[in-house]
């Protein structure tokens, strides 16, 4: 039988990693430097939804401060790599006869290649 893990319900114990805590330092600051011009403090208000996706990538950022590098790109699940390559994120075509050349040095058997129109 495994163990189980309780998630904390208690404030994390960094600032960094309490969303709660970084959307109101942020609606302070808001309020204090465009109060009177901004008085749409809701949800629904665009601001606020890019104050949050800050907040959202800071304490993302926060979690993931203290984790080793080696635990984020990869577990012990026995996966080779677990991130994807960089020619699955971001595939091309080849368009220039550099592209051609880039596409053929990046297959593992080739070192080099030269191509010409």
């Amino acid at each position: 039988m495994e163990p189980t893990t309780q998630i904390p319900s208690g404030p994390p114990p960094m600032k960094g990693q309490d969303f709660n805590l970084l959307r109101a330092e942020g609606l302070k600051v808001l309020q204090a430097t465009a109060g009177a011009s901004w008085t749409n403090h809701n949800l629904s208000d665009p601001g606020i939804t890019l104050l949050e996706a800050c907040c959202y990538a800071l304490t993302e950022a926060g979690l993931k401060a203290g984790i080793p590098m080696r635990d984020l790109l990869a577990s012990d699940t026995g996966m080779a790599q677990e991130s994807p390559t960089p020619g699955v994120v971001l595939p091309m075509a080849p368009l220039t006869i550099n592209d051609f050349r880039k596409s053929l040095i990046d297959h593992p058997l080739v070192r080099n290649a030269w191509c010409s129109p």
